[in-house]
Order: structure tokens, then C-alpha cells, then sequence
């Protein structure tokens, strides 16, 4: 039993001997107007988002972690002179290998399971688990901080979602969307920070 011991520490240890920890996550604010005809705002939507994330580099291609995030939504609607409010959050652990590395740059796929929730404008809860697969574009400014961004075109996943006192819904997802490569809109960049 002990030499079972000494080989997994022995083990652990090597694979972690070129381990480093790193913190980081993405932020976001966005606000959304839609006008009409005459240039009078019909609704707004405000929308804050935090998602922080920390874990390991096991090696120069591969790093494990986890993320939690939270979402704030307020829309106003203003011709029916409405507000209404939701919230979501998300738990993921994940696992990231840089396929490309060239320079600065790299390519990486990322896959995570996930628990997730929200709470609507109606009060209505949602909980909600699944699996996905992401790419992702890295650029690394120094040794110890880089940036990050989803790659908006290509997206492989699974979700259920149950609604309180209501339906379950099973989704899955293939898709490669030519028209959304870069999508100015839907940016988000992130950072980490190596120690």
C-alpha cells in the first residue's frame, strides 16, 4: 500500500511539477436600444455580466478550471412605460488545449459542463445543466497575461432545461455559422493573469 502511495504522489507531482495557476474572467456591459420609424425609443435593455475564472496550466496546451458567472437584464419598455428584470447565473468546470500556438497567438478548444439558472421578469425559474464545446483565440501580451475571445462561428453542445412547475427541454447543438465569424455585437474579452 505504501509504495501504491509513493507511485501516485510520484505522479501527481510530475504532472503538476510545470503547473501555474492562473485568474482571470470577462466583463460586460451592454445597452440596446430599438427606435422607430420617427426616432422615438420603444425599449431599452441594459445587460451587466461578470464571469470569473481560475485553474491550472498542466502543461504549455492544456489547463483545467472553473468558471462561475452572473447576468443582470433590465429592459424598459417605453411606450408601454414597463420594467422588467432578470437575472442568471452559471457554474462550469472546464478543460482548454491549444491546438495552434504560433507566436503570440492560439487557437484552443475549450469543453465545460455546466449548471445554470435564471429568474425572469414573471418570477419564473429555470435550472438547467450541459456540455459544449467552444473555440476560442488567445493573445498572449506577456508571459503572464493574455486575452481571450469565443470564436462566434462554430458552436457543438447539449442542454436540459427545466422550468419550474413546467415543461423540460432537451437541446442540441451543431453548427457552423458563416455570417457570424466576427459578430461586433457579440464580443466578449476576456483575460487571465498567470502567477
Amino acid at each position: 500500500m505504501k509504495k501504491i502511495f509513493v507511485i501516485v504522489s510520484l505522479m501527481i507531482a510530475c504532472f503538476t511539477a510545470n503547473a501555474q495557476f492562473y485568474m482571470g474572467g470577462s466583463l460586460n456591459l451592454s445597452v440596446n436600444s430599438t427606435n422607430n420609424d420617427d426616432g422615438e425609443k420603444i425599449r431599452t435593455t441594459t445587460t451587466f455580466g461578470i464571469q470569473p475564472e481560475f485553474g491550472y496550466y498542466l502543461s504549455s496546451r492544456w489547463d483545467v478550471g472553473l468558471s462561475a458567472g452572473l447576468k443582470y437584464s433590465n429592459t424598459t419598455n417605453h411606450t408601454l412605460d414597463t420594467e422588467s428584470e432578470s437575472t442568471s447565473w452559471n457554474f462550469s468546470p472546464f478543460v482548454r488545449y491549444a491546438f495552434i500556438q504560433a507566436g503570440k497567438f492560439e487557437v484552443l478548444a475549450k469543453g465545460s459542463v455546466f449548471v445554470n439558472g435564471s429568474n425572469d421578469a414573471s418570477d419564473i425559474k429555470t435550472i438547467g445543466t450541459g456540455a459544449s464545446i467552444t473555440p476560442l483565440l488567445a493573445y498572449n501580451l506577456t508571459e503572464r497575461f493574455a486575452l481571450l475571445t469565443s470564436l462566434n462561428f462554430f458552436s457543438f453542445g447539449y442542454s436540459f432545461e427545466k422550468v419550474e412547475d413546467g415543461n423540460s427541454t432537451f437541446r442540441y447543438n451543431f453548427g457552423v455559422d458563416s455570417n457570424n465569424v466576427i459578430n461586433i455585437g457579440a464580443i466578449t474579452i476576456g483575460c487571465i493573469f498567470k502567477f
